[in-house]
């Protein structure tokens, strides 16, 4: 019968200076699956390798053929992964095991699976279980899956489990209900500043070019000069209303909230096992709200000002930019 994983949030250890000190490391946090496979699962480049090993030591290794290369090259898996899910069927986060024969025992952390904006050239990743914010207590289920090739089979389950506090909290948390619901406006906001502030740094670098190409440009153009420049500090004083001054920040000083600082309160809020309070909730909802405003502005300037003035740009005699218009 499954055992309940307890929640609560570790500590970090803190190292003694004595003799003959000695510790063991702590059981992993989280819920722990143990599965069995019998034959396991290997990609074609494992298997081709292993018909390599056997080969005599007088023997020649035989060629598997450019098609057999370019399919090893282009398969994807196999990858063994216990999906957990919640009460209602929603996917919390996947963790991904050994595909090797035998017994294989993998840890769940209890946290989400990351929710940040994935980078167009991320990999992914072996394991779903990080940066994500911790699950709250409730039942939950885990399937055994094997994914080969864009198939995927299910293995064994599902199995359902319990997630219980350790202890209780000598003041009263929000209701699971509440920490879920902040938690997705919270992961809502950090996608959104996230997204403005890779447009802005996009926007900042193709000023930057479009001031490097008018330079090289067949004709002068002091009011191009002037505009571009004008641009240029109007997407640095946004910067500094959604992420602070960069002199302060420098040097550590203390800046007027902004969008950013407002996203960490909510951080706070979800680092411990009470979750947010009506503070932390209105905090999150001025920092989008400032944010709505800068992305009013920063819109503008994305795809109604730079446009122009790359135009004028490229009208004036300057070399274009990569992957930019003629």
């Amino acid at each position: 019968e499954p055992r309940d994983a307890f929640w609560y949030r570790p500590d970090e250890v803190s190292e003694y200076q004595g003799d003959n000190d000695y510790a063991a490391e702590n059981p992993p946090f989280g819920a722990n699956f143990t599965y069995y496979l019998k034959d396991g699962y290997q990609s074609k480049e494992a298997k081709r390798q292993e018909r390599e090993a056997e080969v005599g030591e007088d023997e020649d290794v035989p060629f598997p053929g450019w098609n057999g290369l370019e399919e090893e090259i282009r398969e994807q898996g196999p990858i063994v992964q216990v999906v957990v899910k919640d009460s209602t069927g929603t996917v919390v986060n996947r963790v991904t095991g050994p595909t090797s024969p035998g017994f294989h025992r993998i840890n769940w952390d209890l946290t989400h699976a990351d929710k940040g904006l994935v980078d167009p050239g991320e990999e992914i990743p072996e394991s779903m279980s990080d940066n994500g914010f911790l699950a709250t207590p409730g039942t939950y289920t885990a399937t055994l899956t094997k994914v080969q090739n864009g198939e995927v089979t299910e293995l064994s389950g599902p199995v359902t489990f319990e997630v219980t506090p350790l202890r209780e909290g000598t003041l009263e948390g929000a209701p699971g209900g509440e920490i879920a619901s902040f938690r997705q406006e919270l992961e809502t906001f950090q996608q959104e500043l996230t997204a403005a502030s890779n447009t802005l740094d996009e926007q900042i670098d193709k000023v930057h070019a479009l001031q490097t190409a008018l330079a090289r440009a067949e004709e002068e153009a002091p009011d191009l000069v002037k505009r571009l420049h004008d641009a240029r500090s109007r997407l640095l004083e946004l910067r500094e209303e959604m992420e602070g001054s960069e002199a302060k920040n420098q040097i550590g000083e203390r800046n007027p909230p902004s969008p950013s600082s407002r996203m960490f309160v909510g951080y706070r809020a979800l680092g411990t096992t009470y979750g947010p309070t009506e503070m932390h909730e209105k905090t999150v909802a001025a920092g989008r709200s400032e944010l709505a405003n800068i992305q009013d502005r920063l819109s503008e300037l994305a795809e109604q000002v730079i446009p122009e003035l790359e135009r004028e740009v490229r009208a004036a005699g300057a070399p274009p930019l990569e992957n930019g218009q003629d």
